[in-house]
């Protein structure tokens, strides 16, 4: 019961610190605007300034869709454990950032993100399923070296997905089936840092919240038990 509480009191701190971020579209006037002329205060405001919400909607959002199966098929426990699934989901759901370099996770995995920004422009192949394999599969063989279950990945894998389908709400899409494809998908209109992705934010937090409740009410808190 009580590591119910602390999970959920952390993603109610997160929504609530989170739209401190409010910069509206930070993302877009950096890539698709011209930076010529721009003065450099402006470009450092520009490139950071709200760059905090955007991984913290991807973690929330991976933490809702790992809760959600986990609530609905119980015995994934039993081959995943629900507390390493909830670590390793939003690790997947940032690592397509890595090709961003001033993105939560670039910041964090500097050598990496140098090493991927080579190979790609932002939301090319590492915001695909194609670069969901390849990083799970990664993943996977160091499991295998480490003697662990390489089961493990299949939250990461569910993590990156998920980092795929929060982005593809935004205009600018998501190139899933590269390279058999470069068509770029977007189902919505939901800006970078705008006050849509904050109304996006809360709705996740509450469902987590809700699911937890759920959990604690109707199945004795099984999942974190």
């Amino acid at each position: 019961m009580g590591s119910v509480v602390a999970v959920v009191a952390v993603v109610a701190v997160v929504a609530v610190e989170s739209p401190r971020a409010h910069h509206r579209g930070d993302e877009e006037r950096l890539w698709g605007a011209d930076t010529q002329g721009m003065s450099t205060s402006t470009l450092i405001r520009i490139m950071f300034k709200g760059s905090r919400m955007r991984h913290i909607t991807h973690i929330l959002f991976s933490i809702l869709i790992i809760v959600g199966i986990y609530e609905m098929c119980p015995s994934l426990k039993l081959y995943v454990p629900f507390v390493y699934a909830t670590v390793l989901a939003p690790i997947g759901a940032l690592v397509p950032d890595l090709d961003h370099p001033h993105s939560y996770i670039s910041q964090n995995w500097k050598f990496l993100s140098v090493v991927i920004r080579k190979t790609t422009p932002h939301r090319g192949w590492t915001h695909s399923l194609t670069g969901g394999a390849f990083f799970t599969v990664a993943l996977g063989g160091m499991f295998w070296y480490a003697h662990a279950s390489t089961l493990n990945t299949i939250p990461f894998f569910v993590g990156y997905v998920s980092h795929l389908l929060s982005d593809s709400l935004n205009p600018t899409g998501v190139n899933w089936l590269w390279p058999k494809s470069r068509k770029k998908y977007s189902i919505c209109s939901i800006r970078t840092g705008s006050h849509e992705e904050k109304i996006f934010q809360g709705i996740v937090s509450f469902g987590i919240v809700g699911l937890f409740v759920y959990d604690v009410m109707f199945n004795a808190g099984s999942l974190l038990s």
